[in-house]
């Protein structure tokens, strides 16, 4: 059996300083200047469907996981690749045909998708933004809820720290659902990250 450890112990493995108060909820989301008690919640009770999303026009990672009594549970993760040098419309109508699929095969309650965050690579930050725009077309069709997280509340919540690497975040994914081996491609672990930040985001009494 995996040994789950806390983000105090894992912090600390990675040779950060830090006690409880510091990885507390509500100190992490005053960081982000948000009001712990007027957060928005999702107000379902028992079993959970999340479809996380770690949009791109090339590959899409997606990610479902249940959750029931805050323990999260994979369900399914994979990617919507799009052939390259093809018309971008054409990859964007299959994002959009392949979102459909994964929402009428999973059912999920709610998606939870990473926020557009430009790097110096502006070309990469658009295309990402084009394939976000048809994620979230097909959540409205759909009335699906959507939350999004910028990448740093995702390494926060987590991690406790938003300046987490990939690996790290990585092996986040792994302990908080159990698995034997971290989930490829990245794309699919990154979608599965965003799915987990809802949950933890909106933990059930």
């Amino acid at each position: 059996m995996t040994k789950v450890l806390s983000k105090k112990e894992i912090l600390r493995g990675w040779g950060h300083k830090t006690d409880e108060s510091e990885l507390s909820r509500e100190e992490i989301l005053d960081e982000w200047g948000h009001n712990p008690s007027s957060t928005q919640k999702f107000t379902k009770s028992g079993k959970i469907r999340i479809l996380g999303i770690d949009p791109g026009t090339g590959i899409c990672g997606f990610g479902v996981i249940d959750v029931l009594k805050n323990k999260p549970t994979m369900v399914d993760n994979g990617v919507i690749a799009t052939p390259p040098h093809t018309p971008l419309s054409d990859r964007l109508l299959d994002i959009y045909n392949s979102m459909h699929e994964l929402i009428d095969l999973h059912h999920p309650d709610v998606v939870s998708i990473e926020k557009l965050f430009f790097t110096k690579n502006i070309t990469t930050g658009i295309s990402v933004a084009e394939a976000r725009g048809v994620v979230l077309l097909v959540c409205k069709q759909c009335e699906l809820p959507v939350f999004e997280y910028t990448p740093n509340e995702i390494k926060k919540t987590l991690t406790g720290y938003g300046s987490a690497d990939k690996k790290q975040m990585q092996e986040m994914v792994r302990l908080h659902l159990n698995l034997k081996s971290v989930p490829k491609p990245d794309d699919a672990a990154d979608a599965l990250a965003a799915a987990i930040t809802f949950s933890l985001m909106n933990r059930q009494g």
